[in-house]
């Protein structure tokens, strides 16, 4: 999903004018725009440049740049996956040779002693490594809010210069602070509740019987409510919010230059021609930081969920070979981390997408004006 939602935005942004031209006005704007917090959050973006270029009408991407880019994170991670999948399969290896050769030890307890110690030395560091997983997860939640608090703000004050205030107003105070409060709410509370989860994977694997599955299973069932609950509520308010005074915007906009055009006399002319100059200029500038917000949560969500993806179907695989060996605790853990690490990348998905809607939804107001 993700890769697909990075080449559909690089799609989408093919389409571009032969020759193309900055407007003064748009030049200007940009340059008051403050990149500086935006820039540290994605470095490796030139945002001024990319500003500059969806101002002019140039959109062109080409699509084999997100494909190496895919591929080069995909087989940086798979590498960094590689070590750690055949520290399990060498533990498995040991396991199944302990469980296989257990009438050779004096005692039941001794056999189950060792499997014992064999098991959390394979499932201990894979809770560590889900840990480091939660930790970049959180780092990415934290870049994507940021770039929202940079770039949103940025579009509603555009917004309004191009004569939509009502629809500024309506959003900016409650769908900001809501965007937000879902953003830290899932950074603090649900990745929390996944960190625990980590555990109770770990310590469900040590019993014979499972007898932590069925909390785990509520766990599970509970995250992903949550994580459509916060979606569909944020999607309603923002409908709610941000549709209602685009009409009443559009109508005063004309009324305000019919006014203008009719009343003062001589120069009126030349304040509507002003007035719609301006406007033009701060559209333009507001749908180029659109994108250029879009493909920051693009590169902000990119390396942590190829990472998490990558993991997951490591685990998967590691499974699937393993499972003739017959271990079974083992088995049960990496199926379980696989399950908690896709709920993981299932809630980056979301805050991505909050403000990614958010975006497209600034882009839309006022394209009729």
């Amino acid at each position: 999903m993700l890769c697909l939602l990075l080449l559909c935005l690089c799609w989408s942004l093919s389409f571009a004018a032969e020759e193309s031209r900055l407007l003064p006005g748009a030049l200007e704007l940009i340059e008051g725009i403050d990149l500086g917090p935006w820039q540290q959050q994605v470095p490796g973006l030139d945002l001024k440049a990319l500003l500059e270029r969806f101002a002019s009408g140039d959109f062109a991407v080409e699509e084999s740049f997100a494909g190496d880019l895919l591929k080069e994170t995909a087989l940086k991670e798979a590498a960094n996956c590689l070590p750690k999948l055949l520290r399990v399969t060498v533990i498995a290896l040991i396991l199944s040779l302990l469980t296989a050769f257990r009438d050779a030890f004096q005692s039941d307890d001794t056999a189950r002693l060792c499997e014992m110690i064999a098991y959390l030395t394979a499932a201990v560091p894979l809770g560590f490594d889900f840990m480091a997983l939660v930790d970049q997860g959180q780092a990415a939640i934290g870049a994507m809010d940021a770039i929202a608090k940079n770039v949103l703000p940025t579009m509603i004050s555009l917004l309004a210069a191009i004569g939509a205030g009502v629809s500024a107003a309506a959003i900016e105070p409650l769908v900001l602070i809501a965007g937000s409060f879902i953003a830290d709410f899932l950074r603090g509370v649900l990745l929390f509740a996944l960190r625990l989860m980590a555990v109770l994977v770990i310590v469900n694997s040590l019993t014979e019987d499972g007898r932590f599955s069925k909390l785990l299973k509520l766990a599970k069932t509970f995250i992903g409510w949550t994580l459509g609950t916060c979606f569909t509520s944020f999607l309603g308010l923002l409908a709610m919010k941000g549709m209602g005074g685009g009409v009443f915007d559009s109508v005063a906009l004309r009324a305000t230059k019919y006014a203008v055009d009719s009343l003062v006399p001589v120069v009126g002319g030349l304040f509507k021609d002003s007035v719609e100059t301006l406007a033009g200029c701060s559209l333009i500038v507001k749908n180029a930081v659109g994108l250029t917000g879009m493909l920051s949560l693009c590169a902000a969500l990119l390396a942590p969920g190829i990472s998490i993806l990558t993991v997951v179907a490591g685990y998967r695989l590691c499974a699937a070979i393993l499972q003739p060996l017959g271990n079974t605790r083992l088995l049960q853990a990496l199926d379980d981390f696989a399950s908690v690490l896709t709920l993981l990348f299932i809630t980056l998905l979301t805050v991505a997408a909050i403000f990614f809607v958010f975006l497209a939804t600034l882009m839309m107001i006022g394209t009729a004006f």
